[in-house]
Parts: structure tokens; sequence; C-alpha cells
């Protein structure tokens, strides 16, 4: 997957995760053979700290000028959906990205949230590399689907991280556990057995472990994510099983919903939650944040959003109802926290997320739920 061959001891592929809750970091860098390189793991430690710092901080300039050049080991960028909004709110036109060599890239890959189609493919026309998307959980411990790139690099589709690689067989269930058509939104189910590498157990608690991943679906594990697959057999993760919605007796994907809301020209990122209504049981309620630099009426970039979620989903989607703030509520790997955002608007009980990166903007979010009605 390199410029030189394996065989090249000079040989380089390095990845940086985003750091997360302070617990774990994930950080390599291999030789040809797979060794990890110490020295250039904490180099590259440091760097995603100071990354981490720059989006903090709003220097976007800095994110952008530790992508590799033709001068570094490094070919292959690993980069969190934080970052790359981050920068596509900031630097819409992309203009940043013309003041930096960044030829030596030969790929950016994904990590974190889901990635929806327009910042892939604001990431594309942009760098010019191919944005390589991928789909795995903490209890597989390797990717279930994903483009192998270095293999044989398949067609991108965006809002896609491929297809299943080998030892997984994935299918799509409806409630009774039976797979559906191509095309149809159900449960993300992988048939036993799991291949190596995944988990066989909890520690100490097989009965949970049953519970929670095998029970639902005889045969299978649940993922607890929902999704469907095309004719390809391209997978599209939509949301956790948690965030589909029924909106009177319909099953709707919110995750379906921030794809259309962020091809919205000014909205750099949003999220969509279900809440709950007397008279449908849920109805969605986006939030949107928009570019630097929109100076537009908030009304108006919300029923433009209104109508394009009217247009490509369909009345039955009963989107009416979206706000513009500042920020999203996201942990410091930049999973956006919909879960808490539901309880806020619903009037439940919550704690604040020990991951949450930053409290104040749980703050902002109960504000924008008053003045829609709700976190009453």
């Amino acid at each position: 997957v390199l410029d030189s061959p394996v065989t090249d001891p000079d040989a380089r592929c390095w990845q940086g995760h985003h750091l997360g809750d302070g617990r774990w970091v994930i950080e390599s860098s291999a030789g040809p053979t797979g060794e990890v390189l110490d020295t250039d793991v904490w180099d590259l430690t440091r760097v995603e700290l100071a990354i981490d710092r720059a989006l903090r901080d709003g220097d976007y300039d800095f994110v952008l000028c530790h992508l590799p050049t033709p001068t570094t080991h490094g070919h292959h960028q690993a980069a969190t959906l934080l970052a790359l909004r981050a920068v596509k709110r900031e630097d819409p036109e992309g203009d940043l990205a013309k003041t930096y060599d960044i030829s030596g890239l030969q790929a950016v890959y994904l990590a974190g949230e889901r990635a929806d189609p327009d910042t892939i493919e604001w990431a594309q026309k942009h760098l010019n590399v191919p944005v390589i998307d991928h789909w795995w959980q903490t209890e597989t411990g390797w990717a279930i689907a994903a483009n192998p790139f270095g293999v044989e690099e398949l067609p991108i589709k965006p809002g896609s991280p491929a297809v299943p690689m080998p030892g997984y067989q994935v299918d799509i269930l409806d409630d009774a556990g039976h797979p559906v058509a191509a095309g149809t939104l159900g449960a993300i189910a992988i048939k036993l057995p799991l291949p190596p590498g995944t988990l066989p157990n909890l520690w100490n608690a097989t009965a949970r472990f049953k519970d929670s991943y095998l029970n639902t679906f005889p045969g299978y594990y649940e993922t607890g994510d929902a999704g469907i697959k095309d004719e390809d057999g391209y997978l599209y993760i939509m949301a956790r099983t948690d965030d589909v919605i029924n909106v009177a007796g319909h099953r709707l994907s919110t995750g379906a919903m921030e794809e259309v809301l962020a091809g919205h020209a000014d909205v750099a990122e949003c999220a969509v939650i279900g809440v709950s209504d007397a008279l449908r049981g849920q109805i969605p309620v986006g939030f949107l944040c928009l570019n630097a630099g929109c100076n537009r009426d908030h009304s108006a970039v919300v029923a433009e959003v209104v109508e394009r979620v009217r247009d490509k989903i369909g009345p039955v989607a009963a989107f009416k109802t979206a706000c513009v703030v500042d920020r999203l509520p996201k942990t410091r790997s930049g999973k956006i926290l919909r879960g808490t955002m539901v309880s806020i608007a619903d009037g439940a009980t919550w704690n604040m997320p020990a991951t949450i990166d930053d409290p104040t903007s749980l703050d902002q979010i109960t504000s924008a739920l008053k003045g829609l009605g709700y976190a009453k």
C-alpha cells in the first residue's frame, strides 16, 4: 500500500487515532514486517494531541499543515470525522488545503462517527485523494466492513464503509430475525460463529454476554446498529438501533435525515434525535451547525432543510422542527451524544457523560430545546 516496496526497510505506514476518554490511546507506526516503532508512536501521539488542541482552539490551519508531505514517511492519514467536519465548517471552499503541499498523501481513512456523504465528497474534492470509511466495534477488534485499499480498491460509495470483510456474514434483519430485501432498513447482525479476533465472552458475565449480544436474534451476533445493504452488497450504517425512531408506526432512520440536512449548502454539521410525541409516538428534531461566515436568517435555513427532508424522504418523516446551535455535544472521540440529548428533550433524568468533551455544550442544547417547547 506504500510507494516503496514492503521489502524496503525504510517503508512506513502510520496512523494516529483521536485520543478518546483518557483511558486508551490507539496509535501505531509499523515497518514492513509489522513491528511497532515506539519512537514514531509517541511522536505521533504528540502530533495527535497537538491536533486535538488545535481543533479546540480553532486553529484549522494547523490541522491541515500536519497532513503527510513527500518528505515524511506517512502516505496514509487516519482522521476523525470530528476533525474533517471542524475544518469543513471553517473552510467550506477548501482554501486552506491549497496553501500546503500534501502531494505525498495517498488516502484518508476515517474514524469516529459514521461518515455522511457530504463530508466525504468535500474531503475528496479538496484533498484530491480517496477517503476511505470503515465500520467496526470494540467487541470485534477489527473491521467488519471496509474497503481493502491495499489489496483491491473498491469503488467508493459515499455513506458506506463498503463491504463485509472475510470472516463476516452480515445480514439485515427485521424485528422477527428474518433477512430483509436489499435497500430495506433493519437491524445489522453477524451470522455466528464470529471470526477470530472478536470477543468470545464478557469477563465473569456470560449471562450478560448472551443477553446483550446473542439472544435477540438466535444464531446471530447483534451489533446494535441499524442500516441497509444495497444490491452490490455495500453496507450503510444509518444509526444505532436506539436511534431508529417510530413515527406513527413508520420506522425511520435519524441517520438518513442527517444525510439530507448535511447536504444543505450552509450546514456544516447536524444531528437528528427522536423526541416523545403524544400523537405519533416520536417525532424528529434537528440541530444544525452552520458554516463559518453564513449570515443568513436561521429561520430561512430551517425552512429549507425541512423542505429538503420532505422532498427526499417524504411527508412520512414528519420532520418539521429544527434549530441552529453553535456546537453539538460530543465525546472526546467525536461521537455525538444523541442519547443524552433525547433524555433532555423528554425531561427524563440524565447524568453528565464521563467522556463528554465540553459539558457546557449541553447547556446550549437544553436552551435550544426549551425554545422549541421541550426539556420541560
